[in-house]
């Protein structure tokens, strides 16, 4: 096994111009902070590197059994090092994904992280209820915007003849543990 370290801060507080809209970097806050609330307290562990992109990956702890969960992501020019451990409120991806594996050591890329719990915030404030509408359906994907948030969501197909609702919520796509939710400029 490998061996994750925690870093502090790993990323350049150096100040940078901005030239994405104030109101979108806004709003990808907004939804980073929501997702986050659902995962409070998770770190994540960087298990790759593929050019500009760091991959940070999770175990999540289930009640259910079968396949084992994890979250994933993606953070673009990234230079943490391979192993560190950062809180998943520190990152600003740009893509998180749920997913699911049965080798969750492969998935991990051996380093050994215990599983980690979330919680669904009660009500229906959040973002993450946001409403959600298929725009596309693939031989391996389902695919839904948002009317209200910057966001694209691919479920991923798993069997042959599943079918998918036309409409959900974003934390209804996540609950799938076969999802990507991607930022996008409108």
């Amino acid at each position: 096994m490998l061996k994750a370290t925690l870093i502090d801060d790993p990323f350049d507080t150096t100040p940078t111009v901005n030239t994405a809209p104030k109101q979108l970097v806004n709003d990808f806050e907004h939804i980073r902070n929501a997702i986050n609330t659902v995962y409070a307290g998770f770190n994540m562990v960087k298990t790759m590197q593929s050019g500009p992109w760091g991959v940070y990956k999770a175990p999540v702890a289930t009640l259910l059994s079968g396949d084992y969960k994890y979250i994933v992501c993606i953070v673009q020019n990234d230079s943490v090092p391979l192993g560190g451990v950062i809180p998943l409120a520190k990152l600003p991806w740009t893509i998180f994904q749920t997913r699911s594996t049965v080798n969750m050591a492969q998935e991990m890329g051996n380093y050994n992280m215990k599983p980690q719990g979330y919680a669904i915030p009660p009500g229906r404030k959040s973002l993450i209820y946001d409403k959600i509408k298929m725009i596309n359906e693939t031989d391996t994907k389902w695919v839904y915007l948002s009317d209200n948030l910057p966001v694209k969501v691919e479920v991923l197909k798993t069997k042959q003849d599943e079918w998918r609702a036309p409409e959900g919520t974003i934390i209804g796509a996540l609950e799938l543990f076969n999802t990507i939710v991607t930022l996008v400029e409108m």
